[in-house]
């Protein structure tokens, strides 16, 4: 099934942007590299960066909401080594989110995303870093950028 493309870097869109994601055997690694918390409310973006990520070799935890992410964390706090987070969303939105789980689990590195909403989203992503998120990126997302903070943030 192809889904539309989100990213602005090397992908496998065709000519009208339909994405497809590789097949396993295309280069899913057999070691886990890391174990990350993607939270955001749109599936579309929460099935891409699970994709990108399980393809790198990380394992994948995936929240709709920031209720559901601090469920996760709660009950597995040793188990996150980085969460990858959207700032606007219902239920517990993103910049809340930050506050909490930097009080909980301050080693936690946590990376910032933000399409906007009622705000730009370079006023959402401000905020966010102001919250000590360790990076943020824009939407549409540069896979490669997000890529190299992952690994980054978690080598």
């Amino acid at each position: 099934m192809a889904l539309p493309c989100m990213c602005t870097s090397v992908c496998n869109c065709d000519e009208e942007g339909a994405f497809t994601p590789p097949r396993a055997a295309d280069g899913v690694k057999e070691q886990v590299m890391s174990r990350v918390l993607v939270v955001d409310d749109d599936p579309q973006i929460l099935r891409m960066l699970q994709m990108w990520l399980e393809r790198e070799g990380h394992e994948v935890f995936l929240a709709e909401d920031g209720h559901d992410a601090l469920n996760i964390v709660d009950w597995a706090p040793d188990c996150i080594d980085l969460m990858i987070t959207d700032i606007v969303m219902p239920e517990k939105e993103g910049l809340e989110l930050i506050m909490e789980l930097k009080r909980k689990v301050r080693r936690l590195p946590i990376i910032a995303i933000s399409g906007g909403g009622d705000l730009s989203s370079y006023s959402y992503l401000k905020m966010a870093r102001m919250l000590k998120a360790d990076r943020a990126f824009r939407k549409p997302l540069d896979m490669q950028e997000l890529l190299t903070a992952v690994s980054e943030l978690t080598g």
